[in-house]
């Protein structure tokens, strides 16, 4: 970056610095000369500033997305059965089985490595990958003219089935902690 040198070394085949500096000769936005990097977020003690330190908790900013994944989940029962009966689909199983290409998959993957440590995240995530799967099976079977093989997917305790209704209980559940409501 102009203006900044590191006293760090760089190792050429890398193409990263070894030891990477604490400091950097230069000066930051405020004019603050040779500026330590770790004290970034801290006040002039070294301890965290308190707005820096609570302005962040984990969890999720917005329980209205989980809602919305629901709901856009939902659709695909829809979708599914349509393909079963028609033989037909705009989908194909290899578009639907990605579990990140989805609006809500990407949602999923954008929030902050905070959330992404908390179990409720790593138990929705699994559960949505293993919902993209077992849609592509039943779009496939479906496709295939299947109907009996997908159709059994679909019904209660089918696979589909029954990682649709995990998969919406544990959403519902990561809103409800999210929100603060207990019970359920």
């Amino acid at each position: 970056m102009p203006g900044f040198r590191s006293s760090g070394t760089r190792d050429a085949e890398a193409g990263q610095y070894r030891n990477p500096p604490d400091r950097f000769r230069g000066s930051n936005s405020s004019g603050e000369k040779n500026f330590d990097l770790h004290r970034i977020g801290r006040g002039p003690s070294g301890a965290p500033r308190p707005a820096a330190a609570s302005r962040y908790r984990p969890g999720i900013r917005d329980p209205a997305s989980l809602d919305h994944a629901i709901a856009a989940h939902a659709k695909w029962k829809f979708r599914l059965r349509e393909a079963i009966r028609t033989g037909q689909s705009e989908w194909t199983a290899e578009k639907v089985r990605p579990d990140d290409l989805c609006e809500f998959g990407k949602w999923l993957n954008s929030l902050p490595l905070a959330d992404r440590m908390m179990k409720e995240w790593r138990d929705v995530k699994a559960l949505h990958a293993k919902f993209h799967v077992a849609a592509a099976d039943v779009l496939e079977s479906a496709l295939a003219g299947r109907k009996s093989e997908a159709a059994t997917a679909m019904a209660p305790g089918g696979a589909f089935a029954d990682v649709s209704t995990k998969l919406v209980k544990t959403i519902t559940d990561w809103k409800k902690n999210a929100s603060g409501v207990r019970g359920g």
